[in-house]
């Protein structure tokens, strides 16, 4: 380890999290990458003081601390505050990294400035039996560093930030539950920040019945209002860049938030889309999305699996097919 290696903070805030935490710690201590420091903050647990229990087995390893439940955006906060490193490494308390994973992403990042790294992840059931890998087109993610937050797939313990970004673009919005994350990522994409992405899995995100997020009654609610933002406030350029033309961002984002049962959402776009082009065309549209997932927009979990495995591609190919055979935009 070099004298100007950059130190890394690697995050992990944790409720209730006695099940996995362990081998997210592990797999924090066991970077390749060794100017690190491992940050535990325990977000008011109450499960009888084993979260604790477990964090203070690590001793020195690890910088713990202790304060009462507000949320993993107030848990992240402090853990920003107390840092001592120049990157910041989100890791979820059920989640894991690959041991290279701080050490390429450093390395990517090299006479950089204003970037982020982002490697690829895959997903791994309750057991740490591996589930799929979820991958980034590299072409497109260098073309345009929206592309992972619009598809879905943009997740935290995939990323390397340089402490300047929260200096720059605050740190989390404490009044969110489930959407702080998405929420900042893309106040730092706003400020000019770009995504460095790594073609390779670098981290394990755990699937399981007792996420937080899935189970909260904020979701959908946190959901449609920040879709709602995304939608408005990206600037046209860059919806043309993501998929060709406003037109088809705003009918792949229509057919997403269907799936994702973001109704507020869905019929803001179904406005936009009314205000904005003909209505012939976007009626049939519509009927087409009804008929396609009648009777399937099941549980978030469910959702973001078929996201992640639908290519827009294929949908506005399957659109175009049956209702516009001679539509050409």
């Amino acid at each position: 380890m070099s004298k100007n290696d950059p130190k890394v903070s690697i995050i992990i805030p944790v409720y209730n999290g006695a099940d996995y935490m362990k081998y997210a710690i592990d797999s924090a201590l066991s970077q390749t990458y060794k100017n690190i420091e491992v940050i535990v903050v325990n977000d008011g647990s109450k499960d009888d003081g084993k979260t604790k229990e477990i964090a203070k087995e690590y001793g020195s390893k690890i910088k713990y601390y202790e304060k009462e439940n507000g949320g993993v955006s107030t848990a992240l906060n402090l853990a920003i505050k107390k840092m001592t490193g120049d990157y910041f490494s989100w890791l979820s308390h059920d989640d894991e990294y690959f041991p290279t994973k701080v050490e390429e992403e450093v390395k990517a990042l090299k006479n950089t400035t204003k970037t982020i790294a982002i490697s690829d992840f895959c997903t791994i059931d309750e057991h740490g039996v591996f589930m799929s890998n979820i991958t980034f087109e590299h072409e497109k993610v260098e073309s345009s560093s929206y592309f992972p937050l619009f598809e879905g797939k943009l997740n935290g313990i995939t990323l390397l930030i340089p402490k300047d970004a929260f200096n720059n673009c605050g740190n989390f919005d404490e009044s969110l539950r489930c959407t702080q994350d998405y929420d900042l990522w893309y106040k730092m994409l706003n400020k000019g920040y770009k995504l460095k992405h790594i073609p390779k899995v670098l981290a394990k995100s755990r699937q399981h019945r007792n996420q937080t997020t899935y189970l909260s009654p904020n979701t959908k609610r946190e959901g449609n209002e920040l879709w709602i933002k995304l939608v408005d406030t990206l600037p046209k350029k860059e919806k043309e860049k993501l998929y060709g033309s406003e037109y088809n961002f705003y009918l792949y984002m229509l057919e997403t938030m269907y799936c994702a049962g973001y109704d507020q959402a869905y019929n803001h776009l179904k406005e936009l889309l009314n205000e904005k082009y003909t209505t012939k065309k976007f009626k049939t549209i519509c009927k087409i999305i009804n008929i396609k997932y009648k009777n399937k927009k099941g549980k978030i979990f469910g959702i973001i699996k078929r996201t992640y495995k639908r290519s827009f591609k294929e949908n506005i190919e399957l659109i175009k097919r049956k209702v516009f055979k001679k539509w050409k935009k």
